[in-house]
């Protein structure tokens, strides 16, 4: 589910582009899902829907784990 802000913020950009006549996709084209491994720290990119670390193999969490600490 897209967040209230980050949904302002693709409009915004979208309507000034509009304004100046820019063509412009309404969404992003490649959409990346990242990780954070529990079991060991690592930083993980997922791919074909596949939650699996790829250093330790542990199962990553299918919900956003990432802290902004």
């Amino acid at each position: 589910m897209i967040n209230r802000r980050r949904a302002m913020r693709l409009d915004s950009r979208g309507s000034a582009l509009d304004r100046i006549g820019v063509e412009h996709r309404d969404d992003f084209t490649d959409k990346v899902i990242f990780r954070c491994c529990p079991a060991c720290g690592a930083r993980n990119v997922v791919r074909d829907n596949d939650f699996t670390c790829a250093l330790c193999d542990s199962a990553l969490p299918t919900r956003w784990n990432f802290t902004s600490n």
